[in-house]
């Protein structure tokens, strides 16, 4: 614990040295942090939780987000490949023929260009 009065760096210090760093006073954080700090605080140090956080999101997209947008069921394996290439091409403006090719290499079923852009 770092000690001493206000404004002589304590928190300048302390964020130098820690390993990670969680503002449980954050507003928007605030309520989850809270209750993660009641279950499991050397997770929520750790920074753990953000990426179970992370790869459930992940998993809701991919399972039953993604359909739930325009009612259309789609296979969450072929939605995986369509995130990978997604990540693959994120920083270029791909055009659909692209991101199509570029499923359809990892794809055993053809694929439709509308396919990739609904």
């Amino acid at each position: 614990m770092i000690v001493g009065p206000k404004w002589c760096g304590k928190t300048t210090t302390a964020e130098q040295i820690a390993a990670s760093i969680l503002y449980m006073a954050d507003p928007e954080r605030e309520k989850q942090n809270l209750t993660m700090a009641e279950i499991s605080p050397g997770r929520l140090l750790k920074g753990e939780i953000a990426l179970e956080q992370a790869f459930d999101y992940y998993d809701a997209v991919v399972i039953s987000d993604i359909s739930r947008a325009d009612g259309v069921a789609r296979n969450p394996e072929r939605v995986k490949c369509l995130m990978l290439s997604y990540a693959r091409n994120q920083g270029s403006q791909a055009a659909n023929t692209l991101i199509k090719d570029d499923i359809w290499v990892n794809d055993v079923e053809s694929l439709d260009t509308d396919t990739v852009y609904s």
